[in-house]
């Protein structure tokens, strides 16, 4: 029975659709969030979940034409199912019934609660065995039926499992415990950047300046591991007193992107990056894994979020990071973040301007700043991820020379004597004693759905920028219940969710629909060139990144190589233990040489490969005149070494280079690039990765080699033992592969830029693997001129230490595109 003070059944059921006049929300709201009457009637007034879609949907289906006002009236709607969602969802009711956790997990003794986040509570807890305190993290009850809020606390469990970092919360074990998923990571008593900013408001330059240098150092490393983060904000980054030494300058790593030095001996205090929750681990298997992001949904925190992560939070990189740091030494420097602080107030207008609008400089928020490090800043928050730095290493590098005077110690001691306990993964903080807690119990759909649920929407900005805005409503369970979308700037449609496995139809219109439907990010680029495809499709991505990027799909260099462009994909490298068994079979049948029996099997295992930066790749073998050309000399076996015989009359210019060390064709590629028209147009040169190598020679193809499995047909695509009379030959005389490359297969062995390991020692979808640190011998790639075909294959790997000289190896050289204009994922 309701009480006499509560609302009547048409205000609740006016509150439920979102029709309840705005001077009556709030009263409104905050009696149902505390009165089970009123909740228990919301159940039961006699609107299923489906009705509630229904008339949400009519709701929205009056919405004006002017774009200004549809907006307004959206938002509305959106505000009062958060509204609801918020008090009805966290009430009394909705915690009644709940199931208890332990008070001791295992060997860990939970001793208080530090805080709650969206993704479980954190403790401090003490190894009952080891004596040493810890925080563990708690997966939520009803957030263990939810599969992807599972795999989500799994993914957070993975990514800390792969670093180890003075500048991450180092994880120290993670367990399920009958049903109880937990996480047990460091203790670490500190203050948030959230919390300093509060304590202190605007930071000086120097403090902010060091708190995000080492920020950016962590993130290096999470980059290096492949890891994004997507969820960097002040909250979700720590400052902890360190007996530490913390690493202070940085320098180039082999492809020029900034990586930490050894840190200097100074004692300090450490940032440490929280809660990955949320991050992209960049080598999963996507088939065992699955899409944890959606197509078109949001994860991160808006104030902080990148514009790019508005569309698919999946597909972004390591310069969504980067933009969140720009947006956190904003928030350190000013006090707010960059989108409130241009007064957008409420999340759509935050989206949109997030979309539609460049960041205001920090120049007109913050005068005092120089202008050095104004420009630092503005170029982290670049609208478009091509204009920001390429990794975190450049963003480190590029604040420490403002860093100087910083004193982050004393900006802990400052607060120490009224800091309230904070732990790490921690945002609030529960001093009370701590006594078992609960999580709550498993609720219906049908309650969830009345609820209206935690409202997570995602605003598609490749469709905002089209005319087509995309909400997807979720329950606190985390499924979409329903999916509002605006189409052309004329109508708003309310669909609702089916369920899963069933068919989803969200009306699409024009280009923005035709982005959608082949996985494009905005602002990302083109799609990856993914394997198995065929050569007018390999041509197609060709073409398409050419176009994004604004470059030719070939050039040619001052030496009068042509290059081609390769666009950034994935492809199976290796092989299987079938077609190792298959092959030495055959091998043995045709008595090959027992070393080719040896080294087939280091090619396993066949695993997928991604290859995340397009790059242009040498059309052929470094010919005899161009190594003439640049280096002065020509060390091959023809035409004055003992194979002159071999290429009696003929001009060998056009054969490819070989009897050269591994160091003399790096050495090449320097003095390629230090050429003044290859300067003048700022291209640098290198060997190819072994990956990159395989990923050229193979074109999409699965096959033993490029041009399938036919051995007469790789006769018309390489020169080797069966049809070259055992020598080289002229380059570009076969044909090419589906890239337009040549001599990919035989001629002369190519050496590439990494150490030689006897197996592939790596997880499945690695991104641009580039081999071991050190080794013996040197990668070759390719088969030569007298092997059998078996030799030849895409896979097949040899090796030499790199001072070898032999007359069947010479190389290829890939160019980098610069980084203002190279994109990925």
């Amino acid at each position: 029975m309701v009480a006499s003070n509560c609302p009547d059944r048409t205000t609740l059921y006016a509150l439920l659709v979102g029709t309840l006049d705005e001077a009556e929300l709030d009263t409104v709201v905050a009696h149902a969030g505390i009165c089970p009457a009123c909740q228990s009637l919301l159940e039961r007034i006699d609107e299923s979940a489906d009705a509630v879609i229904s008339r949400l949907r009519r709701c929205s289906s009056d919405l004006e034409d002017s774009p200004a006002r549809r907006e307004a009236a959206l938002e509305r709607l959106l505000v009062k199912a958060v509204a609801l969602a918020d008090a009805l969802g966290d009430s009394p009711a909705g915690r009644a019934d709940r199931t208890a956790i332990p008070s001791q997990l295992a060997e860990y003794r939970l001793l208080e609660k530090l805080g709650v986040g969206g993704m479980g509570a954190v403790y401090r807890a003490e190894h009952t065995k080891l004596r040493r305190i810890v925080a563990v993290k708690i997966l939520p009850e009803d957030r263990t039926r939810n599969a992807t809020a599972v795999a989500r606390f799994e993914r957070e469990m993975e990514a800390l499992g792969r670093l180890n970092h003075p500048n991450i919360v180092q994880a120290f074990d993670a367990r399920e415990i009958q049903g109880i998923h937990f996480l047990v990571m460091e203790y670490i008593q500190g203050l948030t950047l959230s919390e300093l900013a509060a304590r202190h408001g605007p930071l000086s330059i120097p403090d902010a300046c060091e708190l995000v240098r080492q920020a950016s150092v962590g993130l290096q490393y999470a980059h290096e591991h492949g890891l994004v983060h997507r969820d960097i904000k002040p909250s979700n980054l720590m400052l902890a007193k360190s007996e530490e030494p913390i690493a202070r300058s940085v320098e180039p790593d082999r492809y020029g992107c900034p990586a930490p030095n050894p840190p200097n001996p100074q004692p300090s205090a450490l940032v440490k990056i929280l809660d990955l929750g949320l991050a992209l681990l960049q080598g999963l298997d996507a088939h065992s894994h699955g899409d944890l992001t959606l197509t078109g949904q949001i994860t991160g925190t808006i104030d902080y979020m990148a514009p790019e992560q508005g569309d698919n939070s999946h597909a972004v990189d390591i310069r969504a990071d980067l933009y969140s740091l720009g947006a956190t030494m904003h928030k350190l420097l000013v006090g707010e973040p960059p989108l409130a602080a241009s007064g957008h107030d409420s999340p759509l207008q935050k989206m949109t301007a997030l979309a539609t609008q460049d960041v205001p400089s920090l120049a007109e928020r913050c005068p005092r700043a120089p202008a050095e490090l104004v420009a630092v800043v503005d170029r982290m928050m670049a609208r478009n991820p091509r204009e920001r730095y390429v990794t975190p290493g450049e963003v480190a590098a590029a604040l420490e020379p403002f860093c100087a005077g910083a004193n982050l110690p004393r900006l802990l001691d400052a607060t120490r004597d009224d800091t309230a306990k904070t732990s790490s993964a921690a945002e609030a903080t529960d001093d009370a004693p701590f006594t078992p807690d609960a999580v709550p119990s498993r609720r219906s759909r049908r309650s969830a759905v009345v609820l209206v649920g935690a409202i997570l929407f995602a605003v598609v900005v490749g469709g905002l920028l089209a005319g087509v805005v995309v909400l997807r409503i979720k329950d606190r369970q985390g499924e979409i219940v329903a999916e509002v979308t605006v189409a052309d700037g004329h109508s708003v449609e309310l669909v609702d969710r089916p369920e899963p496995n069933s068919q989803t139809g969200i009306p699409q219109s024009g280009s923005a629909a035709g982005a959608l439907t082949q996985g494009k990010a905005a602002g990302l680029g083109p799609p990856l060139a993914i394997a198995p495809f065929d050569a007018a499709t390999a041509k197609q991505h060709q073409q398409a990144w050419a176009e994004y990027l604004g470059l030719p799909v070939e050039y040619e260099n001052s030496l009068g190589m042509r290059m081609r462009l390769l666009p950034p994909g994935e492809f199976e490298m290796g092989l299987s233990p079938d077609e190792i068994e298959r092959l030495l079979k055959q091998g043995r049948s045709l008595n090959l040489h027992d070393w080719f029996l040896k080294q087939l099997p280091m090619a396993a295992p066949r695993h997928r490969v991604r290859i995340t930066r397009p790059f242009f790749l040498g059309e052929a073998e470094v010919t005899q005149g161009e190594f003439l050309d640049v280096m002065g000399c020509n060390p091959s076996w023809s035409p004055t070494g003992e194979g002159a015989e071999k290429v009696l009359d003929r001009d060998t210019k056009r054969f490819p280079v070989e009897r050269l060390t591994w160091d003399e064709a790096v050495e090449f590629c320097r003095r390629l690039g230090e050429r003044p028209e290859e300067q003048s147009a700022g291209r640098k040169y290198r060997l190819p990765t072994e990956a990159e190598w395989e990923y050229a020679c193979r074109a999409g193809t699965t096959s033993m080699f490029s041009c399938g499995d036919d051995l007469k047909q790789l006769e018309r695509h390489a020169w080797l033992g069966a049809n070259s009379g055992l020598a080289t030959h002229p380059v570009c005389e076969k044909l090419p592969n589906a890239w337009g490359v040549c001599d990919l297969h035989g001629n002369v062995y190519e050496w590439c830029g990494d150490w030689f390991q006897a197996a592939y020692e790596t997880a499945d979808l690695p991104a641009d693997p580039t081999g071991p640190e050190s080794g013996s011998y040197r990668v070759q790639r390719g088969g030569c001129m007298v092997d059998h075909a078996w030799m030849c294959l895409s896979a097949f790997r040899n090796r030499a230490p790199p001072e070898a000289r032999h007359d069947n190896t010479g190389f290829r050289v890939v160019c980098d595109i610069p980084a203002g204009r190279r994109e990925s994922r």
